[in-house]
């Protein structure tokens, strides 16, 4: 850590100011880059959760629809006064019998039949009924062999159940009491498949769809994904809450619950390409803070390494200033208060130099006043004494005469 603030500090100052350009435009590029494409995933997620819940009420709505269409149905029938008679009449004869069943029973369940293709048939059990008539009429002992019998609650209203395995059908059942019990009940046997279809039509493209009754018991689940978002247990209400998106729906009638399911994954794809799809602006933004930092930092710093430049030449000789600035910055500042003291020092450096050489003049010619009359007088000096050796009388007193 510490070498790299060594090279930090180290480096030229135009490059430090494109660094803290560069690192001040990316940190708020970057905060808001996150909180927008955080922002862009939450509401993609919601909107794909809302509408997942809005494709299950959907769902729901029409198979609600279904049920209190059946359970009026039932309703209506079991207060019809022609199949009341029947319940409770003792016929005398199995051919009387036989003429009420045929003549008031079968024509009353069999037209619902024709106008509502789920409903496979429907079926009075009753204690006054001895021998089955078609699918329309039996024993209440044949009811009591049924799967849904046992789980009959002491209610008169419109109750549901569910076959699953081999032969899936749908039952919606009520009850007919009178001060000693169950006199009769009436059922409703559905196609399962037709029943449920608004709602399986919905397991497809990486969804999955289960229903679970009021027990918890599973009425339906499918789901249609690819091997890695498979669920593993898709028929646990709690393995689809921890490990997928999910939406939940109630049937009123049937106290029935919904859960359709995605995996979180598949959701967050399409999101996922549109945060992708930003990049390359990103990029593109990042590129040109790189290119503004450089050339912005480059143009505002050309002029302080112009004057780093001039102060070097001027340490190696030349005094000469040759940057100029008639901006008003600090920079320009500089460069003129720069300008100003060079001109004083050159004045300064012009004046001593000159006022040097010419005390230099004084002194030389001060020294020579003083040289000049001891230099003549040694001179005729020598003279005098090398005539004196020659025995030239005549030349010393010439030159004594001359000292």
């Amino acid at each position: 850590m510490k070498k790299i603030i060594r090279k930090f500090k180290d480096l030229k100052y135009r490059y430090k100011l494109t660094i803290l350009i560069i690192v001040a435009s990316l940190i708020p590029v970057t905060i808001i880059s996150m909180y927008m494409q955080s922002g862009t995933l939450k509401l993609l997620r919601a909107n794909e959760e809302n509408n997942l819940k809005d494709t299950l009420d959907q769902a729901v709505n029409t198979l609600d629809n279904q049920a209190e269409i059946y359970g009026n149905l039932i309703n209506y029938l079991s207060y019809s006064q022609d199949l009341r008679k029947i319940i409770d009449t003792e016929y005398t004869s199995d051919y009387e019998a036989y003429l009420e069943y045929t003549e008031v029973a079968d024509p009353l369940f069999t037209m619902p039949q024709i106008y509502h293709k789920e409903i496979q048939k429907i079926t009075l059990y009753a204690e006054n009924i001895k021998v089955e008539h078609g699918n329309t009429l039996a024993p209440m002992s044949s009811a009591e062999k049924e799967f849904w019998y046992p789980h009959l609650e002491s209610t008169e209203k419109v109750q549901w159940f569910v076959k699953r395995g081999t032969n899936r059908e749908i039952i919606a059942s009520r009850k007919f009491f009178n001060d000693e019990g169950i006199t009769a009940v009436l059922t409703i046997t559905l196609d399962y498949n037709r029943m449920l279809e608004p709602f399986s039509n919905l397991s497809k493209d990486n969804t999955g769809g289960t229903i679970f009754d009021q027990l918890g018991d599973t009425v339906y689940s499918s789901y249609s994904m690819s091997e890695q978002y498979r669920p593993a247990q898709a028929e646990s209400e709690d393995y689809i809450k921890s490990h997928y998106t999910y939406a939940v729906g109630e049937m009123k009638d049937t106290g029935w619950k919904f859960y359709l399911y995605r995996p979180t994954k598949v959701m967050t794809e399409s999101a996922n390409h549109l945060i992708a799809r930003n990049f390359p602006i990103l990029g593109i933004c990042t590129l040109l803070i790189l290119l503004l930092g450089y050339f912005g930092s480059r143009g505002m710093m050309r002029r302080l390494e112009h004057l780093t430049e001039n102060m070097n030449q001027i340490n190696l000789g030349p005094r000469e200033v040759t940057i100029n600035s008639d901006s008003m910055d600090e920079v320009g500042v500089l460069i003129r208060t720069f300008r100003r003291m060079m001109k004083e020092i050159n004045k300064l450096i012009s004046e001593v130099y000159e006022s040097k050489i010419e005390l230099q003049k004084t002194e030389m010619r001060a020294l020579q006043a003083q040289i000049n009359p001891h230099f003549l007088y040694n001179s005729l000096s020598i003279i005098n004494w090398k005539a004196i050796e020659a025995e030239e009388p005549e030349i010393s007193e010439v030159t004594l005469a001359l000292s």
